[in-house]
């Protein structure tokens, strides 16, 4: 399809040997809406121009260079090229003097190298107050905007202290308490093992014990007994087997009541009570086996 400009009236198209532009529609909204307000076109319904409807452009429509003063469409707002401006409207004398496209194109110009100048031979504020406000600040505000910043670190520092002498509080205050729970571990196990010897138990006897409490003269001897009756024996939680056989020979060779018994071995007296008559009972029913075997025991010896 061959390209033609979009503006009102205009005929121009792209042919051969043509030196003519012809430039898109920019779609960046603010521009577009420039450059349609430029073009005063309006949209068409069955071949019959209809004025009150608005002109969509569509994406082959071009605007030619023709209607811009330097040819080429500007990027800069003030630049009279931002949009094109160039067109064969019917439009009265003093308008046309008044919106002059030319001459906009020249006052932009000027006003441009005279930015361009002023701003290479950088050229003092044209305001006396503007002036002396950048050159000679007031003294107060120059105190004003210095002094915070002390102030700041001086108070960061501060902070800082404070939470170091809080950390070495806290980390003494640790060592205490691991020194603390340290002694108490040590003085639980030595309470332990105070317990332990003090109490009456197979795993602390030794033969001076086992011959004044049961009359057996070896633990040695003891172990073998305890293994002739363990199977007589009904386990309980609170008491390994041995010490039950070692209650109930102290039992039956010391006389000793079950409150003492229940002391020695750290046990409730109520409920040892029967335990302990009944493993008599087994012993001496199995006694006189036992005594056969021990005899034989100390004939081999």
């Amino acid at each position: 399809m061959p390209t033609s400009c979009c503006a009102l009236n205009c005929t121009n198209r792209k042919d051969k040997g043509s030196r003519k532009k012809f430039f898109r529609i920019p779609a960046e909204p603010g521009r577009r809406a420039a450059w349609l307000r430029a073009l005063k076109r309006s949209d068409f319904e069955q071949g019959k121009k209809n004025s009150t409807a608005a002109w969509t452009p569509r994406g082959h429509e071009r605007v030619c260079s023709d209607h811009f003063i330097s040819g080429n469409p500007s990027k800069d707002p003030a630049d009279p090229d931002y949009v094109p401006s160039l067109f064969n409207l019917p439009t009265s004398a003093s308008c046309n003097r008044s919106r002059n496209p030319v001459a906009k194109k020249d006052r932009y110009m000027r006003a441009a190298k005279r930015l361009r100048v002023s701003s290479e031979n950088e050229a003092p504020p044209t305001s006396l107050n503007d002036e002396e406000m950048i050159a000679d600040p007031p003294p107060e505000s120059v105190e004003t905007l210095r002094d915070p910043l002390p102030e700041s670190v001086e108070t960061l520092r501060e902070q800082l202290t404070k939470v170091q002498e809080e950390k070495c509080k806290l980390e003494q205050f640790c060592e205490s308490l691991q020194s603390e729970a340290d002694n108490l571990r040590e003085e639980r196990d030595h309470l332990q093992e105070q317990i332990k010897k003090s109490s009456t138990s197979a795993s602390n006897l030794t033969d001076a014990k086992c011959k004044l409490f049961t009359g057996i003269p070896t633990v040695a001897l003891f172990m073998f007994v305890f293994r002739l009756v363990s199977d007589f024996i009904a386990p309980l939680k609170s008491m390994c087997q041995q010490d039950q056989i070692l209650m109930t020979l102290m039992k039956l060779r010391l006389g000793l009541k079950n409150a003492d018994l229940a002391l020695r071995f750290s046990v409730s007296a109520s409920s040892k009570a029967n335990q302990v008559i009944f493993n008599g009972n087994v012993v001496c029913t199995s006694w006189p086996f036992l005594y056969i075997k021990i005899l034989r025991l100390k004939v081999k010896c």
